[in-house]
């Protein structure tokens, strides 16, 4: 009896450690330890080499309101919705007829030179005079008193001091006019972007008050895509990657969302957003021809290491733009 116990419980035991030797076979090996050395290796390994953002926006970056600097009326408003304007050039105006009076004015006195003119030519005969003096006690000494000479000498210095004095006034008259010019350019409303006028929000003949906007400028050059990239990926993303993004267009297909347009990284986001581990990213894109438009949705893809070098640009952190207009 004790024997056939005995010999029960070993071939219970024998039969347990076969099978556990036969799982252990079938289990994967271990993943080796990750080392400071390896680490770096693995990760990239293990990385692709793009990061997708998915959901982005699309938003304008030149959109300037262009308002009055000087209340006034409006002696006219030049462009409507839909123009294309020139950087630099004429918007509207606000009637400056006690303006421009007042730096005409401003001019005429800083270009009279009278009093500098007569105050060189005093200067010059007061030093004559002192001159002839001296001459005239050196041929013939005490011809002219010790007092009569500090008197002729005052008068040069008294002379010189004018022509400096009207130099100084002259200069004062120049501040002036420069500030009359000012005042005169509040006036006029230029553009300080080439683009297209989308609101006019008043016309000529209208009041208006310092501050007041007069119209919308839009510029679609360049363009803004803004999304939300996972925490584990920020990371690798730096400010000037390249980015390539496409339309996206809800619900239809149009022809469009098979262009790419290029641009990079411009901005990341210092927090994380509370609701997802996911930090937003802002690129700048160049907007070939006029395709983005604000306000659209669209997919990015950013390029870890990549740089982007927009075309035609003067410099590496510069887009193109429109070309400055010379006066």
């Amino acid at each position: 009896m004790n024997v056939s116990w005995r010999g029960t419980v070993a071939a219970t035991v024998g039969a347990g450690l076969m099978v556990f030797a036969s799982v252990a076979m079938t289990q994967e090996k271990p993943a080796p330890r990750i080392t400071a050395q390896t680490t770096p290796r693995a990760v990239a390994a293990a990385q692709p080499e793009t990061v997708e953002v998915k959901a982005c926006h699309v938003n304008l970056i030149d959109k300037i309101t262009c308002a009055a600097g000087r209340g006034g009326v409006l002696a006219f408003v030049k462009h409507e919705e839909g123009h294309e304007v020139k950087l630099h050039e004429l918007l509207a105006k606000v009637k400056d007829e006690v303006a421009a009076a007042q730096f005409a004015t401003a001019d005429k006195t800083f270009r009279n030179d009278i009093e500098i003119r007569f105050a060189e030519k005093s200067a010059e005969l007061a030093q004559a005079e002192y001159m002839k003096g001296l001459q005239s006690n050196l041929a013939l000494p005490g011809t002219n008193t010790e007092i009569e000479m500090k008197r002729l000498k005052l008068a040069w210095q008294r002379a010189d001091l004018q022509k400096e004095n009207a130099e100084k006034e002259r200069d004062i008259a120049g501040s002036k006019r420069d500030e009359a010019g000012e005042l005169l350019q509040t006036h006029v409303v230029e553009a300080p972007i080439a683009g297209l006028v989308t609101k006019v929000y008043k016309r000529s003949g209208e009041a208006v008050r310092e501050g007041d906007p007069i119209v919308d400028i839009v510029n679609t050059d360049r363009m803004r895509v803004s999304g939300y990239v996972p925490f584990k990926d920020i990371s690798r993303i730096r400010p000037g990657d390249k980015v390539l993004v496409k339309l996206e267009v809800p619900d239809v297909e149009v022809p469009e969302e098979g262009i790419h347009f290029e641009g990079r990284i411009t901005y990341i986001a210092v927090a994380v957003q509370k609701v997802r581990p996911e930090v937003q990213v802002y690129a700048e894109v160049i907007n070939r021809d006029g395709i983005l438009r604000d306000g659209a949705t669209a997919r990015m893809v950013v390029y870890p290491g990549k740089t982007f070098a927009p075309p035609n640009a003067t410099t590496k952190s510069e887009f193109p733009r429109r070309p400055k207009v010379e006066e």
